[in-house]
C-alpha cells in the first residue's frame, strides 16, 4: 500500500482526491482535508480558519473537544491562525484503509460538532456576560443621575 494506491481507492469511493508529493488533498463537508500515509500510519486532518478575536474561545473549545471525543486531536496552529482536527491510526492494507477512512471522517465530524457546540456555548456565555455588564453600567449611570 502506498499513497498512489490510496488515492485510487479514494477516487473509486467518490472523494475526488488530488495527489501531492507526500499527501492527498480532498474535502470533508466542503472543508480542506489532507491524508498522509507513512510507515503504516494513516493521518487525516481537516482545517478551519480562526477568527483572531475569538482565539481564547477556540482554545477553550479545543480543550473541551479533546476531553469529549475519542481518536481526534484538535490543534491550533497559531502561526497560521488555523484550527486543525487530526485522526491517526495504524493501517497496513487497502482493506484496512477502506474501514479506516470512513470511521476517521466520522470521528472528525463528531469532533467538529462538539467544538461548534462548545464555541456556541462559550459565545452565548460571553454575550450574556457582556449584556449583564452593559446593564450594570446603565444601572450605575442611572443611579448616579438619580442621586
Amino acid at each position: 500500500m502506498n499513497i498512489v494506491s490510496i488515492c485510487r481507492v479514494m477516487m473509486e469511493d467518490g472523494l475526488y482526491p488530488h495527489l501531492e508529493q507526500n499527501h492527498i488533498l480532498f474535502n470533508i463537508d466542503d472543508n480542506p482535508a489532507t491524508l498522509e500515509y507513512e510507515s503504516g500510519i494513516m493521518t487525516v486532518r481537516i482545517f478551519f480558519s480562526i477568527d483572531e478575536d475569538s482565539y481564547e474561545m477556540f482554545l477553550k473549545a479545543g480543550n473541551a473537544t479533546m476531553t469529549g471525543t475519542i481518536g481526534v486531536k484538535p490543534v491550533i496552529l497559531s502561526e497560521r491562525k488555523i484550527l486543525m482536527f487530526s485522526s491517526e491510526t495504524m493501517c497496513d492494507t487497502l482493506k484496512e484503509f477502506r474501514k479506516f477512512l470512513p470511521k476517521s471522517i466520522e470521528l472528525i465530524r463528531d469532533a467538529v460538532t462538539v467544538h461548534r457546540h462548545e464555541m456556541k456555548s462559550l459565545l452565548e456565555k460571553s454575550m450574556l456576560y457582556k449584556n449583564l455588564y452593559t446593564h450594570d453600567d446603565e444601572y450605575d449611570t442611572a443611579h448616579k443621575f438619580c442621586s
